[in-house]
């Protein structure tokens, strides 16, 4: 209970970066007022919007989000109990929001930054752990704090959250984004939303996957449904 606990803190951390970088956004979003960003964003580079949209196949060789092949997980293995547990859960986590990144931009090259949901987030987030434990001494409270600070930094700046929120409040200006726009999108894509949302269910009927090495696949199936749902429903182009 406690490890879910410090994993339902890493996760309203999260949420604090989601909300600090879309608070303003909402149904009806007006985009016509928001300042310009002229700086170049390196972070993540969305494709074309003609590109294929496919699905993650479990059976390829594919980067895991420790940027190692399916052939290198069983280096999992060398974690200890406590700290595979934590990678498990964080392997979904960054599966989600990266394939909801491939699902929104429509780009299966899409990465997510390597300091977003890094593989130093398993042992910060042990440290939390041990430290709610009582495994760790009392003069450890700098450490702790300073940890706290860095997965909120580190997920809040390099994950993306300010690029999507930017990148939609860019699009939607006029009555691009407005409810009645909203309607007609959803009205004329009615067909893909419905395949969209029974992959979401299907998935998540099936979650979490009992192989560990499934997790971040299975994860970022889902993920990829959401974004493209959200696509759809703003018709981002």
């Amino acid at each position: 209970m406690k490890v879910l606990a410090l994993l339902a803190l890493f996760l309203s951390l999260t949420m604090i970066s989601v909300q600090a970088a879309v608070f303003d956004l909402h149904f009806g979003i007006k985009g016509k007022d928001q300042p310009k960003n002229d700086k170049k964003e390196e972070k993540v580079v969305p494709a074309p919007a003609d590109k294929k949209d496919e699905k993650p196949k479990k059976d390829e060789k594919k980067s895991n989000s420790t940027g190692k092949t399916d052939e290198d997980d069983d280096d999992d293995d060398d974690l200890p109990l406590d700290n595979q547990k934590v990678h498990y859960y964080l392997n979904g986590i960054k599966g989600v929001w990266g394939g909801f990144m491939k699902g929104f931009y429509k780009d299966q090259k899409l990465e997510l930054n390597d300091r977003c949901i890094s593989d130093q987030l398993t042992s910060n987030i042990q440290f939390l752990i041990d430290f709610v434990e009582g495994k760790e001494p009392l003069y450890r409270i700098p450490k702790f704090t300073i940890t706290v600070a860095k997965i909120f930094n580190d997920n809040f700046n390099f994950c993306g959250y300010d690029k999507f929120a930017n990148d939609l409040k860019t699009f939607c200006v006029e009555d691009t984004c407005d409810q009645k726009q909203i309607i007609r999108n959803l009205q004329d894509k009615l067909f893909q939303l419905i395949g969209d949302v029974n992959g979401v269910v299907a998935a998540v009927q099936e979650f979490p996957p009992a192989d560990k090495d499934d997790m971040y696949l299975d994860a970022m199936e889902i993920g990829q449904d959401v974004g493209k749902i959200l696509r759809a429903v703003y018709n981002y182009k």
